[in-house]
């Protein structure tokens, strides 16, 4: 069930970036990036396992809307996964925290490289790319401060 809901809120979120970005045009990458900072909370407080599912969900609808294919924005959201694996969350909300923050700064920054090599521009880190990386950070830090209380638990062996 789950991985129904993530689904259905990474084609959500993917939407909403779409249609942010759309009446932006040349300052599209001072945009957060929705999906990724919805991918780094869900996978600091539920676990990866549901990521993979959602992963092509949230690239659909962005690859649809968009000039780019499909593929590259699943590559270009996968950096976000591949930290969260390599980080993985402690059990105290403090350190998951500080993992969510880092993800997603981290995810926001590789997925705005990606996309501009995709589109054969050489990628710049400008204000407004690293004010999205922030914001995106920020949006990723709330959305894991409200999943925290529905995540999932280790059960002992008598629970």
């Amino acid at each position: 069930m789950s991985r129904l809901l993530l689904s259905v809120l990474a084609i959500a979120v993917a939407l909403l970036q779409v249609s942010a970005l759309a009446g932006l045009g040349s300052q599209a990458t001072a945009v957060p990036l929705l999906p990724i900072a919805l991918f780094a909370a869900w996978g600091a407080t539920r676990g990866l396992d549901d990521l993979w599912v959602a992963l092509p969900m949230g690239a659909v609808p962005l690859g649809l809307a968009s000039d780019g294919r499909i593929g590259w924005f699943v590559i270009a959201l996968l950096p976000t996964l591949a930290l969260l694996m390599i980080f993985p969350a402690g059990s105290s909300f403090g350190r998951r925290i500080g993992m969510v923050t880092i993800t997603s700064i981290a995810g926001a920054s590789a997925f705005t490289v990606l996309m501009l090599l995709s589109q054969g521009t050489w990628p710049a880190m400008t204000e407004s790319t690293a004010g999205a990386a922030l914001m995106t950070a920020g949006l990723a830090v709330g959305t894991t401060c409200l999943l925290w209380p529905v995540r999932s638990r280790l059960l002992g062996l008598y629970e």
